[in-house]
């Protein structure tokens, strides 16, 4: 489970860490880490080592004779979601490429940008299409390269498309039948939206068709 910008690994109001739970009832093994950068790590925001940790995590299980390994990631890094895996990559409640209009605003600067509790509306509203809690705005901070870098993913004609799964709101929805309702607003501030995420996770996991065993076994 790949957390968004500004949380960790717990997830904002604990829902990884919720869902994970969940899951483990379910006889499925969830791995959360923090990003470097965030949480625990003392590690600088880096895509490169970011990309890295993600591929060694689904290399890890797959050395555990993991018969799938399944990829979720929340907000804006959903643009961190591998081009492939031995299962379905989740994108939940991603940015649509209209949500990020405000940063081409912020074109051709560098250095590292804050993000200021007292920011103004079409900036709050930015950061909470990524996936940020709005309420804890102050203070984050991440480099405008590594910025920049998973916008241009995000809203890459090869994005979307590339997933095997989209959880959304109800704004968000549309014919496509990858995309499935999850909640009514994308920071899963209400109990009930939290449930609903887990449910809904949890049912696309257990369909997940298995692979046949030896002399097919299933």
């Amino acid at each position: 489970m790949i957390h968004a910008p500004g949380e960790n690994r717990t997830g904002n109001n604990y829902w990884q860490a919720q869902t994970a739970r969940r899951l483990a009832s379910a006889g499925i093994t969830v791995a959360r880490f923090d990003l470097a950068g965030y949480g625990e790590s003392l590690a600088d925001k880096d895509l490169s080592v970011w990309d890295r940790q993600i591929a060694e995590a689904v290399s890890t299980a797959r050395s555990y004779d993991a018969s799938a390994v399944h990829v979720t990631a929340r907000g804006l890094h959903a643009a961190l979601l591998p081009d492939s895996a031995p299962g379905l990559r989740v994108a939940v409640f991603p940015p649509e490429p209209r949500d990020l209009d405000w940063w081409g605003q912020n074109a051709g600067r560098s250095g590292t940008w804050e993000a200021r509790s007292d920011a103004p509306a079409d900036e709050v509203s930015f950061w909470a299409a990524c996936g940020v809690e709005t309420n804890l705005l102050g203070g984050l901070t991440a480099p405008i390269c590594v910025l920049d870098e998973l916008v241009r993913r995000m809203c890459s004609s090869e994005a979307a498309p590339g997933w095997d799964l989209t959880l959304c709101t109800e704004e968000g929805r549309t014919a496509d039948p990858s995309r499935m309702i999850a909640g009514r607003q994308g920071l899963a501030r209400l109990e009930a939206d939290r449930h609903g995420l887990q449910d809904v996770l949890h049912n696309a996991l257990m369909m997940w068709p298995r692979q046949p065993g030896p002399e097919g076994a299933e």
